[in-house]
């Protein structure tokens, strides 16, 4: 602990700062590069995703094996392994976790805009259906079918309070087949 220094302008003292020490400044920029290459993985897996994507519409399995965005994206992806690899030396799985996690579902949003694949809750979860919706239930205390269900409802009701539209028009939007079960839905 360092000693108070006397102020020369009169009697009182005042703290010093403390010295930044290099090792402190060192290790902010190793944890600065770690991020850096966390990024780069990021960027990098996505891109050989999509390339692999591209690549998986030729016409045999050998054609696309062969197929140049095939290889470059395996390339990609190989390089985007290697830069997880070096991230996750400093920077704990809690923290990164939630960052990779977005890039898995800019994948599926890829995937399903660029395509065309089905896109569900569980494959942007990046888990099987079931585990999602037990996972789900555990989470909120409710079945997703339940919660879906709730939402679609709460979402309908809002639009009978606040538009001109129909009844028939907002059971439609809904997802209702006819009036009568969006009748029985709110009983």
């Amino acid at each position: 602990m360092r000693f108070p220094q006397a102020n020369p302008r009169g009697n009182c003292f005042k703290r010093s700062r403390p010295e930044r020490h290099w090792a402190v400044t060192e290790l902010e920029t190793a944890l600065n590069f770690h991020w850096i290459a966390l990024a780069f993985a990021i960027i990098t897996s996505m891109a050989g995703q999509t390339l692999l994507k591209a690549g998986a519409s030729a016409p045999s399995f050998v054609d696309q094996l062969f197929d140049f965005k095939t290889v470059i994206g395996l390339g990609l992806y190989g390089g985007s392994a290697l830069l997880y690899i070096v991230a996750l030396r400093k920077i704990p799985m809690s923290v990164a976790l939630p960052t990779t996690a977005v890039s898995y579902i800019a994948a599926a949003l890829i995937g399903h805009y660029g395509f065309a694949e089905p896109m569900s809750i569980a494959k942007v979860a990046g888990i099987s259906q079931w585990h999602f919706q037990r996972i789900f239930k555990a989470l909120t205390g409710e079945t997703l079918k339940a919660y879906i269900r709730s939402r679609r409802l709460a979402m309908s009701l809002e639009r009978l309070l606040n538009s001109d539209l129909r009844v028939l028009d907002i059971a439609m939007l809904a997802g209702f087949e006819s009036q009568e079960a969006f009748a029985r839905a709110f009983k």
